[in-house]
């Protein structure tokens, strides 16, 4: 796992950058190995993590810049951590 807690927001990033390589969601899963592409579909949808490894194989198959990456990281992990704060605070 990444270390955030929003499976959406990542689905939503990988599904982008899928949909700009103009790739299907079976054609990502028959790279990977996988017999369906319900796996790839329920990540994108935020309904399973990603696995970090394959969150690595994915972003270098849709070949995503590594700054790009580590903003969307980063900023994700903000949110997260703002969100712990808003619920201490009201604690």
């Amino acid at each position: 796992m990444l270390g955030i807690d929003n499976n959406e927001a990542i689905g939503l990033f990988l599904k982008s950058h899928r949909d700009k390589r103009n790739m299907s969601q079976k054609q990502v899963s028959d790279k990977l190995g996988y017999s369906s592409a319900q796996f790839i579909s329920n990540i994108e949808r935020g309904v399973a993590p990603v696995p970090s490894a394959l969150f690595l194989e994915l972003i270098g198959m849709y070949k995503i810049p590594e700054r790009e990456i580590l903003e969307f990281l980063m900023d994700e992990q903000k949110k997260a951590l703002q969100r712990l704060l808003k619920k201490k605070k009201k604690a």
